[in-house]
């Protein structure tokens, strides 16, 4: 495999007006029709996504969506992006799948569903860490979507935490210190971490991604 897989130097593409669809969606949504309790529940994600308390939004978001009445694909789309952008990426992408199951891979050249499938989370902090690792950003977050599906309170039943599932173990020893579990839920951290164990496999395994990748799921 090409060395280019850990290549810097990735620019974010540009994917629309993220601040215009957004608007739109929460827009369209409040227009449905819904139980009561979608009411209440959906006044309340607005509320708190206005206040900048993304986690409680996506938490009354989900809630809402279920008695969420006479919806077709194009509301799915509505709520799963909206749901992506409130941090909910597995969420989203679960959502999408339940209302277009085996078509899902046809939405994929819309911008829209790209962003939900191929979240861009966490990017400007995955980059400015690559740069000083010379990893290519995407390459990390391809890994990231696999482990943790950009979850960055994902706790393996082996103890791997964060965003790169990385090891309490693995982290002391890259770090010199104690670092436990809360610390690696810190998005930053768990990059600034997982980057620089990745770095070292990749220089131990002669910059080959499968060789990489087969290392870092090994663990220690």
């Amino acid at each position: 495999a090409s060395d280019e897989m850990f290549e810097d130097g990735c620019d974010i593409p540009a994917l629309g007006n993220t601040k215009r669809l957004i608007e739109k969606g929460w827009g369209n949504l409040n227009k449905k029709s819904g139980s009561k309790k979608f009411t209440v529940y959906f006044r309340r994600a607005l509320e708190l996504k206005g206040l900048g308390l993304k986690e409680d939004s996506l938490y009354e978001l989900n809630n809402a969506v279920k008695w969420l009445k006479g919806i077709n694909k194009d509301d799915v789309k509505t709520i799963a992006f909206l749901l992506s952008d409130n941090g909910g990426y597995k969420d989203a992408i679960d959502y999408l799948r339940s209302g277009y199951s085996d078509s899902l891979n046809l939405l994929l050249p819309s911008d829209e569903i790209s962003k939900i499938v191929y979240p861009l989370a966490y990017y400007e902090d995955i980059k400015s860490v690559c740069s000083r690792f010379s990893v290519n950003p995407f390459f990390v977050m391809a890994l990231i979507r696999q482990e943790s599906f950009f979850d960055a309170k994902a706790l393996s039943f082996a103890g791997a935490a964060g965003l790169m599932q990385v090891m309490p173990s693995t982290a002391g020893r890259l770090t010199g210190a104690p670092t436990d579990i809360e610390t690696l839920f810190n998005p930053l951290v768990n990059i600034r971490i997982g980057v620089k164990y990745l770095s070292l496999l990749m220089k131990a395994n002669e910059n080959k991604p499968s060789f990489v990748l087969s290392a870092y799921n090994a663990g220690e």
